[in-house]
C-alpha cells in the first residue's frame, strides 16, 4: 500500500502550496494524507 501512496505521490508531483491546501487536519478525517504518516 505504501508504495502505492508513492507511486502517487511522485506521479501527480503537486506543489507545496497545493498539497497544504488539502493536508489531513486532526480530528477531521477529510483531506490529503502524507505517505508513511498512517
Amino acid at each position: 500500500m505504501k508504495a502505492v501512496y508513492r507511486a502517487l505521490d511522485s506521479f501527480c508531483e503537486l506543489p507545496k502550496e497545493s498539497r497544504e491546501k488539502y493536508q489531513f487536519m486532526a480530528p477531521c478525517n477529510h483531506g490529503y494524507v502524507k505517505p508513511e504518516t498512517d
